[in-house]
This record gives structure tokens, sequence and C-alpha cells, in this order.
């Protein structure tokens, strides 16, 4: 948590800084995980609705991709 910045936390994951934001925040996959995707505001490509309705199209995207 204190990597990213959020050294006690927080409710609405990643702050709004630049270094944080679009492309800049944590991608969708782990690569320790194989398989394993993320979707939500933590994640590729930002917060707010919209984003967080983006973020999970990417995801099943990319469940999608993987089981092909």
């Amino acid at each position: 948590w204190e990597r990213q910045g959020m050294a006690r936390g927080t409710p609405f994951a990643l702050a709004h800084t630049f270094g944080q934001t679009g492309p800049f925040r944590p991608a969708n996959t782990d690569r320790r995980a194989p398989g394993l995707v993320f979707a939500g505001s933590g994640t590729v490509p930002g917060v707010g609705v919209p984003m967080v309705l983006i973020s999970g199209r990417l995801a099943a995207d990319r469940v999608d991709e993987a089981t092909r």
C-alpha cells in the first residue's frame, strides 16, 4: 500500500494523481498468477463509473482470449 502512495489505505483505490492515472495504473493481469484478471477502479483505465465499466470489458476480453 505504501509503495502505491496509500500509506493508510484508501476506500476508493489509488489516488487521483498523475502518476496513478490512465496507463500508469496497475495492469489488469498479474504475471505471477496466470489466468488472474482484475477489474475495477484500481486497474487500467481508471476511476469513475465509465472507466470501471471499460475495465470490466477489458477483463472479460482477457478471459475470453485466454480460453480460446
